[in-house]
């Protein structure tokens, strides 16, 4: 009996000790800034405003590259009013880009994104370290969109 009282309390705290799950956290709440409706792809961009310091914003796209299957992925940022219209200006810029220039560079969050021209638009493809690179398409219509800017 008393074999089976100290096994009970043995796998017991053995259980508990090592919990995988922790505590739940507060969910942070993203005001949508912009969203493109095609069905064929898309695109969204959203921010939590702070008080100080530069917003935080989840831009969510369809990886292109896969027109088979929809493949998201998620860039995260943050940036001032100022650095957003600077990301917006460079997308508009390089719709001026000739096909044999070799684009624009940019940081942004985690990785770093390179704007080319494309037929009837321009590419953006994101890069991140030790993770296979991703690309959308857009329209001058779809980056207005998307950034609700003119």
């Amino acid at each position: 009996m008393k074999n089976i009282i100290l096994t009970t309390i043995a796998l017991l705290s053995f259980t508990v000790s090592n919990a995988q799950i922790g505590q739940a956290k507060e969910l942070e709440n993203y005001e949508l800034v912009g969203k493109l409706t095609n069905p064929y792809k898309q695109a969204q961009l959203d921010v939590i405003k702070r008080q100080e310091g530069p917003n935080k914003y989840r831009m969510t796209l369809q990886n292109m590259d896969y027109l088979e299957i929809v493949d998201m992925y998620t860039i995260f940022f943050n940036a001032s009013e100022e650095d957003l219209r600077y990301l917006f200006d460079e997308m508009m810029k390089a719709f001026n880009l000739k096909k044999t220039d070799t684009g624009t560079m940019i940081s942004l969050g985690d990785g770093r994104i390179r704007l080319t021209r494309a037929p009837g638009g321009i590419y953006m493809r994101y890069y991140e370290e030790f993770k296979t690179d991703k690309m959308h398409w857009f329209t001058k219509g779809q980056v207005r969109k998307l950034f609700a800017l003119k």
